[in-house]
């Protein structure tokens, strides 16, 4: 018997843009991001990708509505800078907060950052965040968000 049921995953590539509500999608329509961090200077794939500055060095949160059903979650970004400070970070505020702590250089100067974790089941999951932390003081970019929810059978 399989341990997992199959895995939901959540894609954004900061191409699928709601011009009207001012906000980019993730393939299941929830919201990634706000468009006024969009950025054309660097893409991983497609013409777009996020820019986190200095003065503006926090995504947009993002929050899953089923994450008390979810037992895992993958996320990974590919990310570029000079100083290797973009960070997925998972918290509730309180006694909950993870850092991503993997990475996959490539040749392009693009690199695949990674945060996976168990889902604490003693924790109020309501009031988990994602969101991706610039914290040097040069901008970073960011594309091809993925979330993958793993729900155990």
């Amino acid at each position: 018997k399989e341990i997992w049921l199959p895995a939901d995953t959540m894609k954004c590539n900061f191409e699928n843009i709601d011009a009207e509500k001012m906000h980019v999608l993730f393939n299941n329509q929830e919201i990634a991001e706000t468009s006024k961090n969009i950025s054309t200077d660097k893409a991983y794939s497609g013409k777009h990708s996020i820019m986190l500055s200095p003065e503006n060095p926090y995504s947009t949160t993002i929050k899953i509505k089923d994450l008390n059903k979810v037992s895992y979650l993958q996320i990974s970004a590919w990310t570029y800078s000079k100083k290797n400070q973009l960070n997925i970070v998972a918290g509730n505020g309180k006694n909950f907060y993870l850092l991503s702590d993997e990475e996959v250089p490539t040749e392009s100067g693009w690199k695949k950052i990674f945060l996976n974790f168990w889902v604490p089941k003693n924790l109020d999951t309501s009031t988990i965040s994602i969101y991706l932390w610039n914290s040097s003081s040069e901008p970073v970019y960011y594309d091809d968000l993925q979330i993958i929810k793993k729900y155990l059978n």
